[in-house]
C-alpha cells in the first residue's frame, strides 16, 4: 500500500474554463443576431447569459474560498503571484458582472 498522496488530476479545470471561453467568446454575436423588437429570442439569449454568468461566479467563488488558500498553503511560494493574479481577476470579473 502506497502512502504518497493521491495526485490532483486538473483536467476537469481545463474544461471548465474551456467552456466558459467559449461561452462568452460567443455570447457577443449571439446578442447581435437577436432580430429587433424578438422579445422571445432576447428572453432565451439573456436567460442564458444569465446562467453562464451564475455559473462563472460560482464557479470563482468556489475558487476563491477553496482552491487559492490551499494552493498557497501546500505549495512553494513560487505560484503566490499568479494565486494572487487569479484573485485580481476573479475581483474584476465579479464587479462586472455585478454592473
Amino acid at each position: 500500500m502506497s502512502t504518497a498522496a493521491p495526485g490532483v488530476d486538473t483536467r476537469e479545470m481545463v474544461a471548465v474554463h474551456s467552456a466558459f471561453r467559449r461561452e462568452f467568446g460567443l455570447a457577443p454575436a449571439l446578442v447581435r443576431a437577436v432580430t429587433p423588437g424578438d422579445v422571445q429570442r432576447a428572453r432565451v439569449v439573456a436567460d442564458h447569459l444569465e446562467l453562464i454568468g451564475g455559473f462563472l461566479h460560482h464557479h470563482h467563488v468556489g475558487e476563491d474560498r477553496l482552491l487559492w488558500p490551499k494552493l498557497l498553503e501546500r505549495v512553494p511560494a513560487e505560484p503566490a503571484p499568479t494565486v494572487e493574479l487569479m484573485e485580481r481577476q476573479h475581483e474584476a470579473v465579479h464587479d462586472v458582472i455585478e454592473r
